[in-house]
């Protein structure tokens, strides 16, 4: 690890442990948005989507149909 070594960002010259910092920041601000967000999918649908994908039937977005959902 560099220790008050120079790092070129952008147009500005910033020491390496700022710039170390400004990118823990960006993931833990990434990280907590992710906890934030909530799903409208349930697990089965995820899981489904995924089998789709992996065998293949997943086809484009557009000419998807809608799954009927059972309450």
């Amino acid at each position: 690890m560099i220790e008050g070594g120079k790092v070129e960002s952008g147009l500005y010259t910033l020491s390496a442990k700022s710039e170390i910092d400004m990118v823990k920041e960006r993931i833990e601000k990434l990280e907590s948005d992710l906890g934030n967000t909530e799903s409208t999918l349930s697990d089965s649908e995820i899981l489904d989507g995924f089998s789709e994908i992996k065998s293949g039937e997943a086809g484009r977005m557009s000419e998807r149909k809608p799954k009927e959902s059972n309450p």
